[in-house]
């Protein structure tokens, strides 16, 4: 029983976070493995920040939970969806970019397509907390 109640404990714990994003659960990286711009968008982002860094693996989470003036707020209700890209280092540390998509979104109907990019790197708001 006290095994049980440590994995309970802990489960509840903080949540996860990399760079201030709060992760949910491991997805697939949808949008960059189909969309040319947002995998570009990934890479360039990377080279720019990190440079030639090696990289030892890299996943896709989905958005968690973090607090914003106390409210809960839920980061996959975020338009053009949220792909968070977790990269872990040689060295052992981990980095996170996210993108969202607005632009492939569907338009409604007579709505003409939007401008600019398709896709974008997220920033979390500066207040929030996960």
């Amino acid at each position: 029983m006290a095994a049980v109640m440590a994995l309970v404990t802990a489960s509840c714990g903080k949540p996860d976070a990399v760079d201030g994003w709060p992760l949910g659960v491991e997805t697939q990286c949808q949008m960059a493995d189909t969309t040319p711009e947002a995998r570009a968008l990934i890479d360039d982002t990377f080279r720019g920040r990190f440079g030639n860094a090696p990289v030892v693996d890299g996943r896709c989470y989905a958005g968690g939970i973090y607090k914003l003036d106390d409210e809960s707020i839920f980061l996959n209700a975020t338009p053009g969806g949220l792909e968070i890209h977790v990269f872990t280092m040689a060295d052992g540390s981990r980095h996170a970019i996210a993108i969202s998509c607005p632009g492939l979104s569907p338009g409604h109907p007579g709505q003409p397509s939007p401008r600019g990019p398709l896709c974008n790197v997220a920033s979390l708001p500066t207040s929030a907390t996960p």
